[in-house]
């Protein structure tokens, strides 16, 4: 019973402390071409930085894979990243992103018990304004309009019970109106970097 006590408490904590590293919403900029919009949200908050929101537009199907390797070609966000084949199928993992001052790119390894964890904002799942852990990695995330994912930044450490990772959902999801303001901002940062 008190071991139940204590980890309803350090799970309150790691909620509490989530909460708090939370990072100020800002706009980083679009790439690609169509019909079709998802967003990215790239966190650094655990980290004392920013997060920042992309937009993709595309026509057809499209991957997150897809979008962050546009992300990556057009603008000064950098997705390190490499590929790995499973079954005869490559799959890309996500190392670390740079953007803006931020840089987080733990690896493999995990450098001081950092790694990367991947969101999807899912309307069957928890309704839009809440996040949920991706089922699948970005490679086979298929994107639909107006689709919203999150990288954040997590922390672990090793406890008497072994890795304690504490995950934390990347910053708020921003409201349709504030989105579009968001954006509007990150074409003019786009316009005025190129």
């Amino acid at each position: 019973m008190q071991h139940a006590i204590k980890h309803v408490i350090a799970s309150c904590l790691t909620i509490t402390m989530a909460a708090a590293v939370s990072a100020e919403l800002l706009p980083g900029y679009s790439a690609g071409s169509g019909a079709n919009t998802s967003q990215v949200i790239i966190d650094f908050g655990f980290q004392g930085g920013d997060a920042y929101l992309f937009d993709y537009r595309y026509d057809g199907d499209a991957t997150a894979e897809d979008m962050l390797l546009a992300l990556d070609a057009a603008g000064d966000l950098t997705v390190h990243h490499q590929f790995f084949e499973f079954g005869g199928v490559s799959s890309i993992f996500i190392d670390g992103f740079s953007f803006d001052g931020n840089s987080a790119v733990p690896s493999f390894e995990g450098a001081a018990g950092e790694s990367w964890s991947y969101w999807i904002v899912d309307d069957r799942v928890a309704g839009p304004s809440f996040y949920v852990s991706s089922p699948t990695g970005a490679t086979d995330r298929v994107l639909e309009d107006g689709s919203i994912d999150g990288w954040s930044l997590n922390i672990s450490e090793f406890n008497s019970m072994g890795l304690d990772p504490t995950f934390t959902q990347p910053t708020v999801i921003p409201e349709p109106a504030s989105a579009a303001l968001l954006m509007l901002g990150g074409l003019v940062l786009a316009r005025r970097r190129r």
